[in-house]
């Protein structure tokens, strides 16, 4: 008789661990699928070259009609920071360069610009300043 007590709580004492880590597998991957999906409907949405072209074009007029910067900066601007807009998802991992957004190509680019005259360093800082503002916007507008 003591020996079935001890197999019967033996084995509901498995049983029990068994269900436990089932049941805590199935939710974390669950979970992880959701968090895949999300990343891809990200992806999606920054990855539009017409998106990306039409928050600059939007946030440089704004700067334009403040005066911050002129129509024909606006123009070099904008020229630049879409030309060759990658059309790929992802990171690249040895430069660290977000593919779908472009960002660091697209500040290198606004340097050059610097560098070249065409706007100063303080326009170049408003320019990345207002954009990272509309895309927090746009994002946040996006997940609702």
């Amino acid at each position: 008789m003591k020996n079935a007590k001890k197999i019967t709580s033996i084995l509901i004492l498995a049983s029990m661990t068994m269900v436990l880590f089932v049941g805590c597998g199935s939710t974390k991957t669950d979970t992880t699928a959701n968090t895949n999906t999300n990343a891809t409907d990200s992806q999606t949405r920054k990855s539009d070259p017409t998106a990306m072209k039409t928050l600059y074009s939007d946030t440089l007029k704004s700067l334009v009609t403040d005066g911050t910067i002129t129509q024909a900066q606006s123009d070099q601007v904008l020229e630049a920071v879409t030309k060759n807009v990658p059309q790929n998802t992802g990171t690249d991992k040895s430069s660290g360069t977000d593919k779908s957004t472009g960002t660091k190509t697209k500040n290198n680019r606004l340097s050059e610009l610097v560098t070249s005259g065409v706007i100063t360093q303080a326009q170049a800082d408003t320019i990345n300043q207002k954009v990272g503002e509309a895309m927090k916007s746009n994002q946040s507008n996006q997940s609702k």
